[in-house]
């Protein structure tokens, strides 16, 4: 600072006070009040530019609050108290409605088990009414059809009825597969033993088969080999013997030829060719052409 501006600066703080009016007073931080202006003579643009600012009113310094805004802070934390509650509350109901859709999972989860299962159960029922309906269509079908029933089997003996005391034997040893030709022996025998027994085998259309008690699967069988309807060759014709299985030469029918149980073995492959036993010869069976005394046989039932 120049000595001619120390100079100034102290002349000014030794000059006297301007007067200032009755009705201007200064505050308590020594500011003129609003409306007064410091001299220019005494004060520097920086006093002026402090002077210039509104001073505070008496008795209210600025960070003491109204009691407006008491009254509006505590109308604030009220509603903040009140919000609070109202979230707790809510957070509250938002887990009870956690725990009601996880009980109401549980629920479906076994609702769809059960559904499942019943389904299943559902399925198998309809399969057993399928079976049921299936049996009873086929127990229908037999009660309709009782010539389709499973044949039935009765044991006899084949009796000559011109000579008494003579059977009819077969003896299939070594036979035990099908030959085209057949084989064993069908004999003539003076008694019924096991050779001598045959099991009735009945067949649709009045068909029946005689089936060996004492071998494994062997019929009877009849070839009319050369032999034609209304042929008597001397001895017979053809060939009787033995066949492992039963097949069309193995068949049939039961023809009644007197009022005392007699009885004619027709060929069913080949009508109106009969069994034939001559009661003379026992080593041996044949077929004939025509019906007479040695075509007529008793079935002896056998228990």
């Amino acid at each position: 600072m120049k000595h001619s501006d120390l100079a100034s600066t102290r002349s000014r703080s030794m000059m006297p006070a301007s007067p200032r009016s009755a009705a201007s007073d200064v505050d308590i931080f020594g500011l003129w009040r609003h409306g007064s202006n410091t001299t220019t003579a005494c004060d520097t643009p920086s006093e002026r530019t402090v002077a210039d600012h509104d001073p505070p009113s008496y008795g209210h310094h600025p960070s003491e609050p109204t009691n407006t805004q008491l009254q509006t802070h505590q109308a604030l934390q009220t509603t903040v108290t009140q919000l609070r509650q109202e979230s707790a509350h809510l957070q509250t109901t938002i887990t009870q409605l956690r725990q009601e859709g996880a009980q109401l999972q549980t629920t479906i989860t076994q609702l769809r088990q059960e559904n499942a299962q019943l389904q299943s159960k559902a399925q198998a029922l309809d399969t057993t009414v399928t079976q049921l309906q299936h049996e009873n269509a086929q127990l229908q079908s037999k009660a309709q059809s009782p010539t389709r029933t499973a044949p039935t089997l009765v044991r006899v003996a084949i009796k000559s009825v011109h000579f008494a005391s003579r059977y009819v034997k077969m003896d299939a040893s070594g036979l035990r597969s099908h030959h085209p030709a057949g084989g064993g022996h069908v004999l003539v025998q003076t008694y019924i033993a096991g050779w001598e027994e045959f099991e009735l085998v009945r067949h649709p259309d009045n068909l029946v088969s005689f089936k060996a008690i004492y071998f494994d699967n062997i019929f009877l069988r009849a070839e009319a080999k050369g032999l034609n309807p209304g042929q008597t060759p001397d001895g017979g014709g053809g060939v009787v013997n033995c066949q492992y299985g039963c097949g069309r030469f193995e068949k049939f029918r039961i023809l009644r030829v007197g009022k005392h149980g007699e009885v004619a073995i027709e060929s069913a492959e080949f009508p109106g060719r009969y069994l034939s036993l001559n009661g003379n010869c026992l080593d041996s069976m044949k077929l004939q052409g025509t019906l007479n005394a040695w075509e007529k046989f008793y079935l002896v039932f056998v228990p």
